[in-house]
């Protein structure tokens, strides 16, 4: 017999119970998840952005051996597993700069703004050299641009300024 939700349709069909049973959730766990769709929590209510020492935990350089020593331990015993964001949102969020990065071995700006009439990755990561004195992070990619030897002002590089944002 079909089991019949509170407002009077099925739910699921026999083919979705065998499914769901075969992937391990349960019938009440499903109908758990759809109430959530339904009727889900209130949004929170955000306090600030994290920031190091303030909800984030800057590794310092001094412990970097031994993490990485404690990395090769449980990548060697088999607990080391491929870490891949939920949502997608993260590799989705810089794929076209990913690309533009693995293209052509290191266009200089003015070839890339040329390139950026046809290419939509090209147009892409024009629009973030064009908007990066709006960008929140532009203090710090500066930053590290700095460390390594450049400026936003002088960068003729897109490789470098990629690199320096996405590493």
């Amino acid at each position: 017999m079909e089991r019949v939700n509170e407002i009077g349709e099925d739910l699921f069909s026999r083919d979705d119970l065998e499914q769901m049973g075969a992937l391990g959730v349960s019938e009440d766990e499903a109908r758990r998840q759809i109430a959530l769709f339904r009727n889900p929590p209130p949004p929170m209510t955000l306090l600030r952005p994290c920031s190091i020492g303030d909800g984030i935990t800057q590794l310092e350089e001094a412990h970097h051996p031994e993490l990485l020593a404690a990395w090769s331990e449980a990548a060697g015993s088999g607990r080391l597993m491929t870490f891949v964001p939920a949502s997608g949102a993260a590799s989705r969020m810089f794929q076209t700069l990913l690309a533009v990065r693995a293209g052509e071995p290191d266009p200089s700006l003015p070839a890339l703004r040329v390139r950026a009439v046809t290419d939509p990755n090209a147009r892409d990561a024009m629009r973030l050299v064009d908007e990066l004195p709006h960008f929140a992070f532009r203090d710090e990619l500066e930053a590290e641009l700095r460390r390594r030897g450049r400026s936003i002002a002088t960068i003729e590089s897109v490789v470098e300024l990629l690199a320096a944002l996405l590493d």
